[in-house]
């Protein structure tokens, strides 16, 4: 895709992170705020920041506006974006052109567990030196990059079941278009119970439109995930997957595998057991197996 946009919005972490991870690969990127945690990211002078970016569309004209969730219509960028025919995009809709010829895999659940099951995927990916681009919606140091983008075939993407604005109503799970759904557990959701559907027919509905040749993956522990996993679809693989039989010493408090490897002691909790299982479904799917994908864990350390 064209590679010269503007983006608007740059309080939003998330947004500060696609736009470094972006100029890390050479794209031309002009943002509306100065407050960023680069200073080589050009931006326009914030007193009028608006009326500048106005400006700054017809004489430039930057391929595509990009906006944040915290973005209405009402703001006068995104107006002028509209009457010069500029496309524009929220940043989902964004990262998903720019990953159109990637497999997309998105992952669903709470922050916790999806916290420990990108830490995990990381380091196993790193270890055996896969190519992968990933992007998460970690507002703290959970993951450092939270955003990483490259020319890698593959890119795994944190899920929300919330829609994404008033400028782009659609779930953001969906505005993904994903190849491949992970459904770790019922992310929390905090929307108006009356004025949005409940989370678990948000994630059928995320599950009815994978594409013929995609997959489910789903916790089968978690008995809302299950109802969605059941569900017969044309040429979509449901892969149910559930935490594995650990041994645990009762005095050391040590985990040993099914395959008689001992992991770390950080993988002592229900939730990192979960991850792990996780993980190592989806992983399965890279042409990582279970023995290298164990010898990449016994390095692992949150």
């Amino acid at each position: 895709m064209n590679t010269k946009a503007h983006f608007i919005g740059m309080e939003e972490v998330t947004m500060k992170a696609i736009v470094h991870a972006l100029q890390e690969q050479g794209h031309s990127i002009t943002t509306c705020t100065p407050d960023l945690p680069t200073a080589s990211i050009q931006h326009v002078n914030t007193n009028h920041s608006c009326q500048k970016h106005s400006r700054e569309i017809d004489d430039k004209s930057p391929a595509a506006v990009v906006v944040g969730r915290n973005v209405d219509k009402h703001h006068e960028a995104v107006k002028k974006s509209q009457q010069v025919a500029t496309t524009l995009y929220s940043y989902p809709a964004y990262l998903q052109a720019y990953a159109t010829d990637k497999q997309r895999i998105v992952v669903i659940g709470n922050e916790e567990i999806l916290a420990k099951f990108f830490a995990i995927l990381i380091h196993v990916m790193n270890y055996w030196k896969r190519a992968f681009d990933y992007a998460t919606l970690f507002t703290d140091a959970t993951i450092t990059p939270t955003v990483h983008l490259s020319d890698a075939p593959l890119i795994f993407l944190q899920g929300d079941i919330t829609p994404f604005s008033n400028l782009d109503t659609r779930i953001v799970a969906s505005i993904y278009q994903p190849h491949i759904v992970v459904m770790l557990d019922i992310p929390q959701y905090t929307c108006d119970a009356q004025a949005y559907e409940s989370p678990r027919t948000i994630l059928q509905h995320i599950a009815d439109d994978i594409p013929k040749a995609g997959k489910l993956i789903y916790n089968k522990e978690i008995a809302d995930l299950c109802t969605v996993g059941v569900k017969d679809r044309e040429d979509v693989a449901s892969i149910p997957f559930q935490t594995q039989v650990y041994k645990k010493d009762k005095r050391t408090g040590a985990i040993t595998t099914p395959q008689g490897a001992q992991l770390a002691k950080t993988f002592t909790d229900d939730t990192s057991l979960q991850a792990l299982a996780g993980v190592a479904t989806v992983l399965q799917g890279c042409a990582i197996t279970l023995p290298l994908f164990y010898e990449a864990i016994q390095s692992y350390a949150e």
